[in-house]
């Protein structure tokens, strides 16, 4: 039972860093956007 929350946790975890990862990734693609227009 234990061993089970604890995937359930880690797939947790896992989603989150994806989401934090393509939330960044998107930041990221604006701000050189950005950057380029400027320059």
């Amino acid at each position: 039972m234990e061993e089970n929350s604890r995937f359930s946790h880690g797939t947790k975890c896992k989603r989150l860093l994806n989401s934090c990862l393509f939330v960044y990734s998107k930041f990221l693609g604006i701000f050189s956007t950005v950057v380029a227009l400027d320059n």
